[in-house]
């Protein structure tokens, strides 16, 4: 566990190094895609690690499909080693409203 007096959780996301290097991910990508959808997608941070984020959507997921579509995109493992297809992670995104990343 650690803190981080910051108010700008994309720096706390810059200061520990998230990223998903074994899919050729950096800090600086996953920053750039979270703020991306941030904007189609608002969402609270509410976890950040070495190789994973997570947060809730601050709003009803729309489109879940395309939105889960995008995820497998960017972090395969969501759905490679979570849901095991993209519709069940279209499901779980409605029904949970939950953000997560992780690149295992």
């Amino acid at each position: 566990m650690a803190l981080f007096p910051r108010g700008d959780a994309y720096e706390v996301l810059k200061l520990m190094g998230t990223n998903g290097w074994n899919y050729g991910v950096g800090p600086d990508s996953v920053i750039a895609w979270l703020r991306t959808l941030e904007s189609d997608h608002p969402f609270v941070l509410t976890g950040i690690g070495f190789d994973w984020v997570e947060g809730h959507f601050r709003c009803a997921v729309r489109d879940a499909d395309a939105l889960a579509r995008r995820f497998y995109a960017f972090c395969p493992d969501v759905v490679e080693q979570g849901t095991g297809t993209v519709d069940a992670l279209a499901r779980e995104l409605m029904e949970s409203q939950r953000l997560y990343c992780w690149w295992d």
